[in-house]
């Protein structure tokens, strides 16, 4: 019996080919985006191709994108991928927003399931007028199911657009491999996430004369705080050299500005197999990743945040136990595995397979 065919639309900047060239550069880990050709004794994935476009095709795409929400260019260009496909997954909004405008074109026993993967959606919510709101409710009830990386996001999604199939998904990540050491420094902090909250970190630091800390982010923002004597900013040259960082630290902060999609995740998972004190801003529903494995803090509190580091660096904060990533399902794999095993029901629970669908074509 042959497999259920998944299309995976990602976004534009996550093409396979652009992808290998970051992996053959050292910059990513896994041999596809998300590791999800783990899924390929599952399912024939195929995957969405991030056609060429000249610059003038790449901004007017972009601007497109900014107004209607979702970038229905890249979503159109591979059409046909999608509605000969399964079941179809997505990586953000901008892109399951996208293909529900397809799907809204299609009858709805010719829909595809999609498993339709939030990100920021619901952070941005608040500050959408009416009709932005109405549109994206009525692209969101062509949705089979939308999966949330936060527990705050489900409550929001099933709160603001009630009668749909919400879940919470947790992520899971790979983590760089081990590399060599390097000169020991008290605070490691890393991300690039646009809810990074540098500047109270700046001051917690500012508070602890004498603590050295690197910061890993090419984000302006990181480099636009005033910090104090014995901080470095500056991005990790390779997800090896990233690697050396996370051994040399004596303790590693995740400070994230309050939000509701679970800001800072990606490091929180890498820094439990790190073996060291981890601190972490308690917002966007992080606490159900690293709670019972890291000090919890509140947003925007540089007196509580400076008080946990130290403890930290005194010996007394909490440090993950060996194998906590795994432990607590959040590896690369285990979130393949999810998203598997909640389209596998999916698909058990449709109506018309492809080939029913092929035919009632013709």
């Amino acid at each position: 019996m042959d497999k259920p065919r998944v299309a995976i639309v990602l976004d534009y900047s996550l093409g396979l080919d652009q992808w290998r060239e970051r992996a053959a550069a050292g910059d990513a880990l896994d041999a596809t985006p998300y590791g999800l050709d783990a899924a390929a004794d599952r399912f024939a994935l195929v995957w969405a191709r991030s056609h060429d476009e000249t610059d003038l095709a790449r901004r007017m795409r972009g601007r497109l994108a900014r107004w209607l929400g979702c970038d229905v260019v890249h979503a159109w260009r591979n059409r046909r991928l999608i509605i000969s496909a399964d079941a179809v997954w997505t990586d953000t909004e901008r892109q399951h927003l996208a293909v529900a405008l397809l799907q809204r074109l299609r009858p709805r026993s010719r829909r595809v399931p999609v498993v339709a993967q939030s990100v920021w959606l619901w952070d941005e919510w608040p500050a959408y007028g009416q009709v932005r709101r109405a549109w994206v409710r009525w692209l969101l009830g062509a949705h089979a199911v939308e999966v949330c990386h936060s527990p705050g996001n489900v409550e929001a999604s099933q709160r603001e657009v009630p009668g749909r199939r919400v879940r919470f998904l947790r992520f899971g990540t790979s983590i760089p491999p081990h590399g060599e050491r390097v000169d020991p420094v008290d605070v490691l902090s890393v991300g690039n996430d646009r809810c990074r909250d540098w500047q109270t970190l700046a001051d917690a630091l500012a508070q602890l004369p004498g603590v050295s800390a690197r910061i890993v982010s090419s984000a302006p923002p990181a480099r636009r705080v005033e910090w104090p004597d014995g901080v470095v900013v500056g991005a990790a040259p390779t997800r090896a050299d990233l690697a050396a960082l996370y051994r040399g630290a004596r303790a590693i902060v995740v400070v994230s500005r309050a939000n509701p999609y679970a800001s800072g995740i990606t490091a929180a998972i890498e820094a439990l197999d790190a073996g060291k004190p981890l601190v972490v801003t308690d917002t966007g529903g992080i606490g159900a990743y690293v709670e019972g494995a890291a000090d919890l803090v509140p947003p925007g509190d540089s007196a509580a945040l400076g008080a946990a580091i130290k403890d930290a660096l005194d010996g007394g904060g909490v440090t993950p136990e060996p194998g906590a990533r795994a432990e607590r399902g959040l590896t690369a794999r285990d979130y393949v595995d999810r998203y598997a095993g909640l389209t596998g029901q999916l698909l058990a629970g449709s109506r018309k397979t492809l080939r029913e669908r092929i035919e009632g074509r013709h």
